[in-house]
């Protein structure tokens, strides 16, 4: 809603319809994709296309995410190459007050594969703060003798 939000609220297509990984939802992707620099406008007011996606079947708990770790991979890499956001909606084990294991354990999953994608920011090479993703260096360890 430009002129209303610095950011598009991004939620998807409810989940009593379907997973946040259905194709249903990869339109959401495709919209940011279209835009010039990742912002939709309305008036000449930019709203920055925002994605905010569960990672399991419900909003805020799930056994395991409904995603692969490729298809996260890919629409969150092609969302941020657009200009645009992604934020998970990551479940909270309130028995133990911490993050599920399991979403730490996709998380690190999907940042693994994002390390292998160069996303540089719009397609005219405009890139947004916070929208740099390229692989980091790693710290050799020293060998112990």
């Amino acid at each position: 809603n430009p002129g209303l939000e610095d950011y598009t609220f991004g939620h998807p297509t409810p989940l009593r319809r379907y997973a946040a990984c259905a194709p249903d939802n990869l339109r959401m992707v495709k919209v940011v994709e279209k835009s010039k620099d990742g912002f939709l406008y309305e008036k000449g007011k930019p709203s920055l296309g925002h994605l905010f996606m569960p990672m399991m079947h419900y909003w805020n708990k799930g056994k395991e995410p409904v995603w692969s770790e490729e298809q996260a991979v890919d629409w969150m890499s092609r969302t941020l190459t657009a200009g645009g956001a992604w934020t998970w909606n990551v479940p909270i084990d309130h028995r133990k007050r911490m993050l599920s294991p399991d979403a730490v354990s996709f998380m690190k999953s999907v940042a693994r594969g994002m390390e292998q994608v160069k996303v540089e920011g719009g397609p005219q090479g405009k890139v947004h703060p916070g929208h740099r993703i390229t692989r980091p260096k790693r710290k050799r360890r020293k060998k112990k003798k």
